[in-house]
């Protein structure tokens, strides 16, 4: 694989587990939690669910951008995508904590 193709890699695992994020972060403000990032709270109090998402789009385009034009270097993708990954382990095992673990299984889901 190239440095290209693992940058690429890198990225998808970011969009992935942003929407992990927005999966679980959805189910906890369903069910009486606080986003505490101040700016992700900006957006869930004027556009709801749709505004944190609509952010995330705008992180993960500007990141795509960063990657094609490889002005991130691979260390740090993989580096925000552990960083990332250890704060949704908190964020699920508090969730579970909270006695939502049912409502995190998205085959358990009913629409």
């Amino acid at each position: 694989m190239t440095l290209h193709d693992w940058m690429l890699l890198g990225y998808v695992l970011f969009i992935t587990l942003n929407a992990v994020d927005l999966f679980i972060t959805k189910i906890i403000l369903e069910n009486g939690g606080k986003e505490w990032n101040f700016i992700a709270r900006f957006f869930y109090q004027k556009l709801g669910i749709k505004g944190i998402a609509g952010l995330k789009v705008v992180i993960l385009g500007w990141f795509g951008i960063q990657c094609y034009f490889r002005v991130l270097d691979l260390f740090v993708i993989y580096y925000l995508n552990f960083m990332f990954a250890v704060v949704l382990y908190f964020m699920y095992r508090d969730a579970v904590q909270a006695g939502l673990k049912e409502k995190l299984n998205p085959l358990n889901r009913k629409s």
